[in-house]
């Protein structure tokens, strides 16, 4: 079987008169792999690592993350949480990324529980 993944993305912003956007990207490919995972883990102010189940993250994989929480946001971090160099306002989501080989998935919310829907999926 062929084109198992499916990506859509587009970023855009306009204010004061001035735009910018980027056409809608979409692509297909195929799936050498075969183990999907999604979960929707509640994610405390303790930082933990984040198992995404039977992927195999030894290898590059697909990750998307969406925050479901209306007021706090959550904080991304690979290889250790002892930086956490991503994002994720309230209510809003992030990716889908490609994630390089061997990196662990930590996540942290900042003021209480947050419930974050993870989809990730081998390449």
């Amino acid at each position: 079987m062929a084109n198992e993944i499916s990506i859509t993305a587009r970023l855009s912003a306009s204010k004061s008169g001035t735009s910018a956007a980027n056409a809608t990207t979409a692509f297909t490919h195929d799936m050498t792999g075969d183990q999907m995972f999604l979960s929707n883990p509640a994610i405390t102010i303790t930082a933990a690592l984040v198992s995404l189940g039977t992927v195999d993250t030894t290898a590059r994989y697909h990750l998307f993350m969406r925050n479901t929480d209306a007021t706090n946001e959550v904080l991304l971090s690979f290889n250790g949480g002892t930086t956490y160099p991503i994002v994720i306002l309230p209510g809003k989501s992030m990716g889908p990324i490609t994630v390089a080989a061997s990196q662990t998935l930590w996540l942290d919310a900042q003021v209480g529980t947050c419930i974050v829907e993870i989809v990730a999926v081998e390449i």
